[in-house]
């Protein structure tokens, strides 16, 4: 009986697991297309992920002359309610 629990705890916390890892994955690629929209020449590398209601993704630009600054990108429910690009 108690194996039947923890079997059950654990599936419990991984599918949880998985949920996050779809949700941030989702949030990435709705920030990108924001950022790409705005400046279409640069590249863009995800850095970290941090907030609960409000997801507050940072991630790197690079453009098109070499330059290096960091985004900052805020997500509720797969809508981009900031992006700064001037961090």
């Amino acid at each position: 009986m108690i194996i039947r629990t923890l079997a059950a705890a654990a599936v419990l916390t991984l599918s949880g697991f998985a949920t996050a890892q779809a949700n941030t994955t989702e949030d990435i690629k709705t920030c990108i297309a924001a950022m790409k929209e705005k400046t279409p020449d640069a590249e863009f590398s995800f850095k970290k992920k941090s907030g609960a209601s409000v997801s507050k993704l940072k991630f790197e630009m690079k453009t098109a002359d070499g330059s290096t600054k960091d985004v900052v990108c805020k997500v509720r429910r797969g809508e981009v309610l900031e992006l700064d690009m001037d961090v």
